[in-house]
């Protein structure tokens, strides 16, 4: 039976596609090693502290879990800790090194960028929802190097966090310091302007001096009560009695001094006594207020201490990186069926689009 030649073509061409990715697979590409570690960043709050604390709650609280371990992951991605292990375990030189693995390989000569972008393909860490855990996993051609490239992670994401947890107690610390240190300013701003408000009036305590004049004033009206009564009795019994007279200019005089009095009390004039003391109210609200101020602010201080000592983020490593001992890339038969399968498909599809092109013509 005779085989058409342009048939056995397209079948040597169809096979030969089909090869070249499996001769890559297994004869070029260089196996890549991963080394995966679990662990995990837990905020925890002493509640004890909290509720010694009474019902302050000025000072908010520390970051959520979630939020802490979304910035250990762009920590682990940051360029500062990429470009140290770079350095520290010469990253070009190793994932360059390859050089015949041209799909898979660090091309001689990548930017900046593009060595960013390979090393945070090669690793990588994501958060687990249903475990809370963060996956990390360090993929490159030696098994050792995975895993040393694990440990150094993790020891600086461990160092991050408790320099994290120092900052933050810093920062909340150094804000409830300022707090406290600006009501004693104002204390001393709101005493000296009392002081020379009292050094001004002459007046040390107006409310004091309004309430005694006041009871002066009563005791005159009391006194000018008594002296018109006895004047109303004389006048009744002896019209032409001589004390008629010193009764009059007694009562006279009281009703100037009890006018002088009243006065001095009020008027629209600063110096009068109620505009005085209208100044002096003023000038010790403030200074109260300044006083609560710092009153709380030492609360918050207080406060904020407490929670320095009993709110901590715990870094806990739940899988220590280990050396592989079998390579986890490329899965060589995987992707060679794979490319396989697609190659065929996309013959299929274009045949069938050509015959289709064909027909219609």
């Amino acid at each position: 039976m005779k085989i058409n030649l342009s048939n056995r073509i397209k079948t040597i061409i169809v096979l030969t596609l089909c090869v070249i990715p499996s001769l890559y697979l297994y004869l070029i590409a260089q196996d890549r090693f991963q080394s995966t570690s679990h662990f995990s960043v837990v905020v925890e709050e002493d509640n004890n502290a909290e509720a010694s604390m009474g019902l302050l709650d000025l000072v908010g609280s520390a970051p959520g879990a979630a939020n802490d371990n979304q910035t250990v992951i762009g920590f682990i991605n940051s360029s500062d800790l990429l470009f140290d292990l770079e350095t520290n375990f010469k990253l070009i030189e190793h994932y360059t090194s390859p050089s015949t693995d041209f799909i898979f390989c660090m091309h001689h000569g990548a930017t900046m960028n593009d060595r960013i972008n390979y090393y945070r393909k090669k690793i990588h860490a994501h958060l687990d929802v249903h475990s809370g855990l963060i996956h990390l996993t360090v993929e490159s051609y030696s098994p050792k190097l995975s895993e040393e490239l694990s440990d150094y992670i993790l020891r600086r994401t461990e160092e991050f966090i408790n320099d994290l947890n120092k900052e933050v107690a810093n920062k909340r610390l150094s804000f409830a310091q300022g707090e406290l240190e600006r009501a004693h300013i104002n204390i001393k701003k709101d005493e000296a302007a009392l002081i020379a408000f009292q050094n001004k009036s002459k007046v040390i305590q107006p409310d004091a001096i309004i309430q005694a004049q006041l009871e002066a004033i009563q005791t005159l009206r009391l006194e000018k009560i008594k002296h018109e009564i006895q004047l109303a009795t004389l006048e009744a019994s002896s019209p032409n009695a001589p004390t008629k007279q010193s009764l009059k200019t007694a009562i006279s005089h009281l009703d100037t001094e009890i006018k002088s009095q009243e006065a001095a009390l009020s008027g629209e004039d600063a110096k009068k006594l109620n505009q005085i003391l209208a100044q002096y109210k003023e000038l010790q609200l403030n200074l109260e207020l300044s006083l609560n101020l710092r009153k709380g602010a030492e609360l918050i201080l207080e406060k904020t201490r407490a929670e320095a000592t009993a709110t901590s983020r715990f870094f806990s490593v739940i899988q220590h990186p280990y050396i592989s001992d079998e390579h986890s890339h490329p899965r060589r038969l995987y992707l060679s069926i794979t490319f396989a399968i697609v190659i065929l498909l996309s013959l299929f599809i274009v045949r069938a689009l050509i015959t289709s092109i064909y027909d219609r013509a």
